[in-house]
């Protein structure tokens, strides 16, 4: 199954979470070329009030690890708590942290800074995936 094909017939709506503006910028633009609906938030707080008015409508969220203040995993634990059922992916260039990606069943896999178009949109689409074609690893990359 094509993760392309299917990212761009069902438009997600995604949260992108990164302290690198940069980052941000890239992801979004990618991302509403292929159709999606995204918001973004450049530090743990703001994410999670944006998660917590719009969890209802929010897809997937696609957050960075190391962020100043409140880094990725606590970030997610907020989130758990307003939504169990939550997606998320983890970017990372940064190996340290990657060992607590177990502890989270709702991650649906981790993408290493530098991340290409085709690894991001091929972990959006299994991401995205119902359960019952999931493949059994939780990691893309």
């Amino acid at each position: 199954m094509n993760a392309l094909y299917n990212l761009a017939n069902c438009a997600p709506t995604i949260l992108v979470v990164d302290d690198d503006k940069s980052i941000v910028e890239f992801l979004c633009s990618a991302l509403e070329y292929k159709g999606c609906h995204v918001m973004s938030a450049e530090d743990g707080p703001a994410a999670i009030k944006m998660y917590k008015s719009n969890f209802t409508k929010i897809d997937l969220v696609i957050m960075d690890l190391l962020m100043p203040g409140m880094n990725g995993w606590e970030v997610l634990e907020s989130m758990r708590i307003i939504n169990h059922d939550l997606k998320a992916i983890i970017i990372s260039g940064y190996q340290g942290m990657i060992e607590r990606l177990e502890d989270f069943d709702n991650v649906s896999g981790l993408l290493h800074k530098p991340v290409t178009m085709e690894q991001l949109f091929d972990g959006i689409g299994q991401a995205l995936m119902p359960e019952s074609q999931q493949p059994l690893s939780s990691s893309f990359a």
